[in-house]
């Protein structure tokens, strides 16, 4: 997955529409 659709996701959120939403990457773990 990539930063653009990090923010496709992030647009459907109600509240940013108003707000802000922070986007931040994840790195997974394989523990």
């Amino acid at each position: 997955r990539d930063l653009n659709e990090a923010i496709q996701v992030a647009a459907k959120i109600p509240p940013a529409r108003e707000g802000s939403i922070e986007v931040r990457p994840v790195r997974e773990l394989n523990l």
